[in-house]
């Protein structure tokens, strides 16, 4: 067996370059970590956040806050928006219990002052479904903080299951305005090894500005962030997309370790393959 590198074992992404389409606010923790690891990272939004086309629905609902018994944050942004509208309107989550879908979304509420989170197992609706909390909600009364156009599942199984399920829908997203010259010119010159996708509809965005170039993006390794992202990512037509467990920085930084080294262990039985002696002569 050859020996190990010992620059991937101090810094497993050495050398790796990687494309992050996550919004700007939300990208810097995320490349700090994968710089810290030895990789480089160039930033290309797929998706703006942006406010919501009626807000004050949201607001209506925030307003009737102290009425609900759970409040589910449904990403990062819906927490960071969803908690900003709560103290522009003078409302507490006091008393309330409060659910996140995953890591991220926990992490976004913690460093916003609330630390009393519920987490489901797996960083999704179908996790969210199997928390105690909301296996039996009848006659709850929940609101969910989510993005405009979200999966309807989650409430329409809570509805369901008998409890009173209301949404604010705090942000929307749209298509990045960003434009996909700059973006095509790195992979043509070979300087994105990996690209980072966070959404169904962040993949989709990807595909639709690579246009004509969409040859580039399946040559590609793809990392997103459930399996359900990874059957569409497949659909699309990349054939190894890497699973992160969750959307937060700690999960996608794990999966490209966890792929980066897999990926040199097995360069290193492919050289080590061509160098054993021929026994016959």
């Amino acid at each position: 067996m050859p020996p190990v590198d010992p620059s991937i074992a101090v810094k497993p992404l050495l050398g790796l370059r990687v494309l992050v389409t996550r919004p700007l606010h939300q990208a810097r923790d995320l490349c700090e970590l994968i710089e810290a690891q030895g990789g480089s990272s160039w930033v290309h939004p797929v998706i703006d956040i942006r406010d919501p086309a009626d807000p004050a629905a949201a607001q209506r609902r925030v307003d009737r806050l102290g009425s609900f018994d759970i409040v589910i944050f449904i990403s990062a942004n819906a927490a960071e928006r969803g908690l900003r509208l709560i103290r522009e309107r003078g409302k507490s989550l006091q008393g309330i219990t409060v659910i996140a879908v995953g890591p991220a979304t926990a992490a976004r509420l913690d460093a916003l002052g609330v630390g009393e989170v519920t987490l489901p197992a797996q960083a999704d609706t179908e996790g969210l479904l199997d928390l105690d909390a909301l296996r039996y909600p009848d006659k709850k009364r929940i609101l969910i903080f989510r993005g405009a156009g979200g999966r309807p599942l989650l409430g329409e199984t809570l509805q369901a299951r008998g409890a009173r399920v209301d949404c604010a829908e705090v942000y929307r997203r749209t298509r990045s305005r960003l434009g996909a010259k700059a973006l095509i010119e790195r992979w043509e010159q070979g300087q994105i090894d990996v690209a980072i996708t966070t959404s169904s509809e962040g993949l989709r965005n990807l595909f639709d500005v690579m246009g004509e170039r969409q040859d580039l993006l399946l040559g590609c390794a793809i990392a997103v962030i459930n399996e359900r992202m990874a059957v569409y990512a497949r659909e699309l037509g990349c054939t190894h997309p890497i699973v992160a467990a969750n959307a937060s920085d700690a999960g996608l930084l794990a999966a490209l370790v966890t792929w980066r080294t897999g990926l040199k262990a097995t360069e290193g039985r492919t050289t080590e393959s061509k160098v054993q002696p021929n026994e016959n002569g």
